[in-house]
């Protein structure tokens, strides 16, 4: 599949970005066969400590096989992996390749998330200079989303190639989907549900970030809220899943937020790196961390 040409009359992007997202969707494409088709069973364990399912390896294994293709790839840092794996290019991809694995056997939806950099030198940089972002969404449909940092597409596979719209910038108060519910006894955690909600949010989550954050931006907006318990450091990773997603939000016209500032402006300080993240409509998220 060539995407470029398509792409290139929509979004800015640079040869070697467009060429990692045709890359990535070809993958994409040959992983989904196999997504569709094989049992999901337990294997190992990744960096984290967490349980990594065939398929997650199966996905990292395709995609990181994929780009290594690339003249214009030279650091493939995947969230399954410990250390980034180092090749010739100039470029960086940064990406879980299988987002929300541990609900598949529900037969929900999950995804693959990627973030582009135009440097292999991450540490001291901020997910700011990415140059896009990306992801696929495995359910029904597969669907890419895509953007540039100021527009945003998403787009279905028909069999053939993907046929890409433009989103709607983040204005609808529509879902609301509240990861850790750990924090459910917290009086000031339930305090913010009563009153983000009263704003006309419906309750959504099914426990992939990628789907319930693409929910939103498909619907045109809402709210995704991971806190960090007091206890325990953050949960999800800055470079393979937040970061691509906050670029997003900024072309949307929203609002991607950790530990109180802007999660694009965050330093990117280890490879694995935990944050916590207030994702949507601008005025939604300010609602949130205000009250």
């Amino acid at each position: 599949m060539q995407l470029q040409d398509k792409l290139s009359q929509i979004l800015n992007l640079s040869t070697e970005s467009l060429d990692i997202i045709n890359a990535a969707a070809n993958a994409a494409i040959e992983f989904y066969g196999d997504y569709c088709t094989h049992l999901h069973e337990n294997s190992s364990e990744n960096v984290h400590g967490e349980t990594q399912k065939r398929l997650d390896l199966q996905a990292d294994n395709i995609f990181t096989k994929h780009f290594l293709k690339l003249d214009c790839v030279g650091l493939i840092c995947s969230e399954e992996q410990e250390k980034p794996l180092e090749s010739k290019g100039n470029y960086a991809v940064c990406f879980d390749p299988l987002d929300g694995s541990s609900v598949i056997e529900s037969n929900f939806a999950t995804g693959s998330v990627f973030g582009v950099y135009p440097t292999t030198q991450l540490l001291g940089e901020t997910p700011r200079l990415q140059t896009c972002s990306f992801y696929f969404v495995y359910g029904p449909n597969l669907v890419l989303n895509i953007t540039d940092g100021s527009t945003a597409l998403t787009g279905k596979f028909n069999g053939f190639t993907f046929e890409f719209r433009k989103l709607d910038n983040l204005t609808k108060n529509v879902v609301l989907a509240p990861g850790n519910f750990k924090l459910i006894s917290d009086s000031n955690f339930v305090h913010k549900l009563q009153v983000v909600s009263a704003t006309g949010l419906a309750l959504r989550y099914s426990g992939a970030l990628v789907s319930d954050i693409h929910m939103l931006f498909i619907r045109g907006g809402g709210l995704f809220v991971r806190p960090a318990l007091n206890n325990k450091q953050p949960k999800l990773r800055l470079l393979y899943e937040c970061a691509p997603l906050a670029l997003f939000a900024k072309a949307l016209k929203g609002k991607a937020v950790s530990l109180g500032s802007d999660l694009l402006d965050v330093k990117i300080v280890d490879f694995h790196q935990t944050t916590d993240i207030f994702l949507g409509n601008t005025n939604l998220v300010d609602l949130w961390l205000d009250t």
